[in-house]
């Protein structure tokens, strides 16, 4: 199967290490960098006990330093253009978020090529994978949410969401394995069956991968829809749930009218859906591993989280904010109130901004995401639908053109909490309006 992505594999893509957290110094004195990842080659090779992984990746720094890459795998060997050093995995400042440093200074502007090899025993820890002697399925994706690190992470040396890079796969399958079935965000090339290449685009960040390896009898779906070609494959709770396929086509289809008319055209033309969860989902661009349940959530990310896509975690609250106040509420309060949720959250001055919103201030610039009750009364992406209810009053239906013209600029794109502010504010034509936002964005965000 091919992903056709048309004139997006012709983007510029540059690099993004003004979006990278700031150097620091660690422990041992040493200034860590974090990098431009320009380029990741990779090779999965799938055993039958084992997977064995080697993996070379480009990248630049802009400054002198010892680079930082994410990978949590217990690795064998690190070389570093042609030599072999050492590396080790410490925390990023004020945060328990292991990064693994190279511990070999590298000079800026210039590329640099390291080469990653390690092998790994399937474990119970790794629900993704089934690897047996003669069965195999594997599910890879990235998870960021509430700081998961057991995918993305534990196969393949990555980076924060900042950075944008070309991955390639190239997978191996022992030949005891069923011939597998391919599905990828990406273009596909079967070279046998037991061997296959997935080339992904360049402007893609962490967050955007989608690989699934599953056995060719597995049941597929094609629908088109609104010149949209969906890909539906179905995982057993819900087929045991939910038997009739209609009941996920009349889903996507209710879901797909309801995003177009109030956000515009439906930023994918291809769109991989796996109803493999039986109540939460996770997004990829152009992809989702998803419910029933949470499918409208999920296909609300393919405008703001995974075709604009948030560039750190201090973003993040903007694709998860708009989420739940595009579903109407939280998933908290659909469980407690099942016949009472609206389409949208009915505005009440008095509580849309009270204490419950206590704003999004001094968030560290080294975190995956801003989900963190320790200091907050409502998380982060609570407190952005209650924001984005308040701006809903400010704007009135306004608001769907602006959401409308912002996924579209930055399509493919990057995007930081400040562009937005100021995409928002240049869109206002009212001074009044202009001044509230200026204000607020002062207030509960700087």
């Amino acid at each position: 199967m091919r992903f056709f992505l048309g004139l997006l594999l012709s983007f510029n893509i540059y690099a993004n290490l003004e979006l990278a957290p700031p150097a620091f110094i660690t422990l041992d004195g040493d200034q860590a960098v974090f990098i431009d990842m320009i380029s990741n080659n990779a090779r999965l090779i799938f055993h039958s006990e084992y997977i064995e992984i080697e993996s070379e990746f480009t990248f630049k720094t802009k400054e002198n330093g010892y680079p930082l890459f994410d990978l949590v795998n217990d690795i064998d060997s690190v070389v570093l253009n042609g030599k072999k050093v050492d590396q080790k995995l410490i925390n990023l400042p004020g945060k328990n978020i292991p990064m693994r440093i190279i511990l070999s200074e590298v000079n800026p502007n210039i590329e640099h090529i390291a080469t990653i090899k390690f092998r790994f025993n399937p474990s119970k820890d790794r629900p993704e994978l089934i690897l047996r002697k003669d069965r195999f399925a594997f599910y890879f994706k990235f998870c960021d949410g509430k700081g998961v690190r057991q995918l993305l992470e534990r196969y393949l040396p990555s980076n924060l969401q900042y950075d944008q890079f070309k991955l390639t796969l190239d997978l191996h399958f022992a030949k005891q394995f069923p011939e597998q079935l391919i599905l990828a965000n990406g273009d596909v090339q079967r070279v046998n069956q037991f061997h296959y290449v997935v080339r992904y685009p360049e402007f893609y960040n962490a967050g955007s991968f989608y690989l699934q390896s599953v056995h060719e009898s597995q049941d597929i779906d094609i629908l088109n829809y609104k010149g949209i070609t969906f890909t539906l494959l179905y995982g057993k709770i819900n087929k045991v749930l939910l038997p009739s396929k209609l009941v996920f086509i009349n889903a996507i289809k209710k879901h797909i009218d309801d995003l177009q008319e109030r956000f515009g055209t439906f930023p994918h033309k291809k769109m991989i859906i796996y109803f493999g969860e039986n109540f939460s989902g996770i997004e990829h661009f152009g992809a989702t591993r998803t419910s029933r349940y949470s499918l409208g959530h999920e296909l609300f990310h393919m405008y703001f989280g995974r075709a604009a896509m948030p560039a750190d975690g201090r973003s993040a609250w903007i694709d998860e904010g708009l989420a739940r106040w595009a579903d109407g509420g939280s998933w908290k309060e659909w469980l407690t109130s099942p016949f009472r949720k609206n389409k949208f959250i009915p505005f009440q001055k008095s509580m849309a901004l009270d204490k419950r919103f206590i704003g999004i201030k001094n968030q560290s610039s080294y975190q995956r995401q801003t989900y963190d009750l320790n200091n907050l009364i409502v998380d982060p992406y609570e407190q952005g639908r209650y924001f984005f209810s308040y701006l809903h009053y400010l704007m009135s239906d306004q608001i769907f053109d602006f959401l409308e013209s912002f996924h579209l600029k930055f399509f493919g794109k990057l995007y930081t909490q400040e562009d937005f502010f100021e995409e928002l504010i240049n869109f206002n034509e009212s001074d009044e309006i202009k001044d509230e936002i200026k204000e607020l964005e002062m207030k509960y965000f700087k």
